[in-house]
């Protein structure tokens, strides 16, 4: 997000908002990219160029956003639509053609790295409708400083080489046109421009939680310090490999002598005092597994993460009992869906607004679930369906909550088609069908 007083779209104003980005938060974006693809700088210092130097990664970001995406997305979400469109060939299609599951997960994936995620809804070559993820390394927002800090464009950009020229080409998104641009030794030049047929910015953007801030964003320090005591641990045991070799009193050893003694492991000495041994460090490894378990405890700690090869996730938990181990992990994907949420109801917006296929959409038409992807809770769904037998909660209700449910209003079809064959059971039966 970058805010500006002068809002205006020209080129002077999106070069420079250009660099307000590649200065910025890009910068802050690559680091945090570096350390999801193990590629983070662990700043050792080496004195002497033959000096072991091992650079170990421990690649801990990967599996904070990993565990944290599979845990907040890994079940997919599913949707509840009005019946006024719920049957629509063109919503079926739509879902069907975007391949929305891997879609949302690439999207989720991006918010747990760089706090934020993007996404464009646009139109193709035959009018129809698609959105696609778009790379929040080259997107970002421009905002108007003030009270309400409203979205003034969306800006994204892709960079490449064409022979021996490097190329910049981008888009310059608006709630009233949309305006392709190069990019070129800090000028920006506008191309085509054309007219936005939704009447809103169609770049959609996701947040993570309310600091847009990524999941392992908080602990880099710690991952670095991870990987430095790693790599440095590694040097000293490598180093034992390489101890240095001391003789005492007796004549220097030839070149000669020294290979003889690598390949025979014997050597002769000249004096009846002399004395061979190796001089090696005095490595503690109590120590070094104290710090490592502290700094990893730490880092899965702040991220709210938690390490799944710890023995409290050993055996054979129910669904109750994973919650109440998995707390911290819990609320860091309940934020997450919050402020998802938002983003797919804002998705659906601006597909309401495609001319050829405009319908209102009404918040209340659509109603998105999201489960936390843990083994189904059915002692939870049995509480349920006993809370609804007594009248306690109504039959939507019900389903809308069980978690071996993933479509409400599709469930309640079945249970209707069903209802013939319910009448015809044994009516001397004791098995409650009202569920």
């Amino acid at each position: 997000m970058i805010k500006v007083f002068d809002t205006e779209i020209n080129e002077k104003n999106v070069a420079s908002w250009i660099e307000l980005f590649k200065n910025g938060r890009q910068r802050e974006l690559l680091k945090l990219d570096a350390f999801y693809k193990g590629e983070d700088d662990i700043g050792k210092v080496v004195q002497g160029k033959n000096r072991i130097d091992n650079r170990v990664h421990t690649n801990l970001a990967y599996m904070i956003c990993k565990n944290a995406v599979d845990y907040f997305i890994g079940e997919p979400a599913s949707y509840s639509f009005a019946k006024s469109f719920k049957e629509s060939e063109y919503v079926d299609n739509l879902q069907f053609e975007n391949i929305e599951e891997a879609e949302n997960k690439e999207i989720a994936k991006d918010c747990s790295k760089f706090g934020k995620g993007y996404e464009l809804v646009n139109i193709k070559d035959d009018k129809t409708l698609y959105y696609k993820r778009l790379d929040p390394l080259f997107t970002f927002d421009i905002f108007a400083t003030s009270i309400l800090e409203e979205r003034i464009a969306s800006i994204t950009y892709i960079t490449y080489k064409e022979r021996t020229s490097v190329i910049t080409k981008g888009y310059v998104y608006t709630p009233e046109e949309i305006i392709e641009f190069t990019y070129k030794n800090r000028v920006v030049t506008f191309g085509e421009r054309i007219p936005n047929v939704f009447g809103k910015i169609p770049v959609i953007y996701y947040q993570n939680n309310s600091d847009e801030i990524g999941d392992y964003e908080r602990v880099t320090d710690l991952l670095t310090a991870y990987n430095k005591l790693m790599s440095c641990a590694t040097d000293d045991y490598e180093s034992i490999s390489n101890a240095i070799l001391l003789i005492k009193d007796t004549k220097q050893i030839s070149e000669e002598a020294k290979k003889s003694l690598n390949s025979t492991r014997a050597i002769q000495l000249f004096s009846e005092n002399a004395e061979m041994a190796f001089i090696n460090k005095t490595l503690d490894s109590n120590f070094v597994k104290t710090l490592r378990e502290a700094l990893r405890e730490d880092i899965l700690t702040v991220s709210n993460v938690p390490d799944f090869t710890d023995e409290k996730f050993a055996g054979n938990s129910s669904g109750v009992a994973l919650r109440y181990k998995l707390i911290g992990f819990e609320n860091l994907r309940a934020d997450k869906e919050i402020y998802f949420k938002q983003a797919l109801y804002r998705r659906w917006k601006i597909i309401s607004l495609y001319p050829a296929k405009r319908f209102d959409l009404k918040r209340d038409d659509i109603t998105i679930n999201m489960f936390a992807n843990l083994p189904s809770n059915i002692e939870l769904d049995l509480q349920l369906a006993e809370l609804y037998n007594a009248g306690g909660i109504s039959r939507k209700t019900m389903i809308e909550n069980m978690q071996i449910v993933k479509d409400a209003d599709e469930e309640l079809k079945r249970i209707e088609e069903e209802k013939p064959k319910i009448d015809t059971t044994d009516k001397n039966s004791n098995l409650d069908l009202r569920v």
